[in-house]
């Protein structure tokens, strides 16, 4: 009984606090959607009080995935597909409230699949964390797999979660401002910061993988070629192609040498 008041009181205040943060950040984002502003000459104030209603709904869900939705697999996925469709539910009322859809169920699908995008993100990271622990406690019982060549198949999620995130933080930032110097800052920094990430607990787990610097690569440049073909983007980078394989590469040399370090500590 002590244990579910305690949980209550943490979703509470988890879904207080992000429900406020929903308040102050996500109008921006409104804003960003549409060039529509909810004002008293367009849409009125009961738009308004909806969209600030269901801001807060959607910060509130956000700050309530902050914690662990289930210990066993098969209750995680039903209650991950439940918030899911309870976001999706929220953003797609503010869609229409707001007109951002622009009468189009293809646009409003569009939003939806950025989100579901969005989370298959988190999950992925949370699974390769998993992973890694894994990875872990098979090397110190000695049952730890051979190696893929070149490391292309320990590469892979981490690839994959590259393509995903550079999707993100690309859709995000040049939607944000299609002039393109704020695109341009938050794509130039997060994505190669993700890659780098990425790289050092690729490195830590499994060792200097050759292959990751090539995937990463690849999928940083598909992500953010599907925001430049979604956005109709005209931009010139030719500059910046090789950052995402320059930050692969520092960040899986970076964490093959912690892994060492750790080895050694623990002989």
């Amino acid at each position: 009984m002590t244990e579910e008041k305690y949980s209550l009181r943490q979703h509470i205040i988890r879904g207080g606090i992000g429900g406020a943060l929903g308040l102050l950040i996500l109008p921006r984002y409104g804003e960003m959607l549409n060039s529509i502003i909810i004002d008293a000459g367009e849409g009125g104030t009961p738009a308004l009080i909806i969209s600030c209603i269901l801001y807060f709904v959607i910060g509130a869900l956000a700050g309530i995935a902050t914690m662990p939705f289930a210990d066993t697999g098969k209750e995680l996925v039903i209650r991950s597909v439940i918030h899911y469709a309870l976001t999706s539910l929220a953003f797609s009322a503010l869609c229409l409230v707001n007109g951002w859809n622009r009468g189009r169920w293809d646009t409003l699908f569009f939003f939806i699949g950025v989100l579901a995008v969005f989370y298959l993100t988190i999950w992925l990271a949370r699974w390769i964390a998993w992973l890694g622990e894994i990875s872990d406690i098979r090397e110190k019982l000695g049952i730890k797999p051979k190696r893929s060549p070149l490391g292309i198949v320990e590469a892979l999620p981490y690839a994959v979660l590259v393509l995903l995130t550079s999707f993100i933080v690309s859709c995000a930032g040049y939607a944000l401002d299609r002039t393109g110097w704020v695109g341009s800052i938050i794509t130039a920094l997060i994505i190669p910061a993700g890659v780098f990430w990425a790289g050092v607990v690729l490195g830590k787990h499994n060792g200097f993988a050759p292959a990751f610097i090539v995937l990463a690569e690849l999928a940083a440049a598909a992500g953010f070629g599907i925001t430049i073909f979604a956005l109709h983007l005209n931009l010139g980078f030719g500059w910046g192609a090789a950052i995402p394989a320059i930050a692969a590469l520092i960040g899986n040399l970076a964490g093959f040498a912690l892994g060492k370090i750790k080895e050694k500590r623990a002989e």
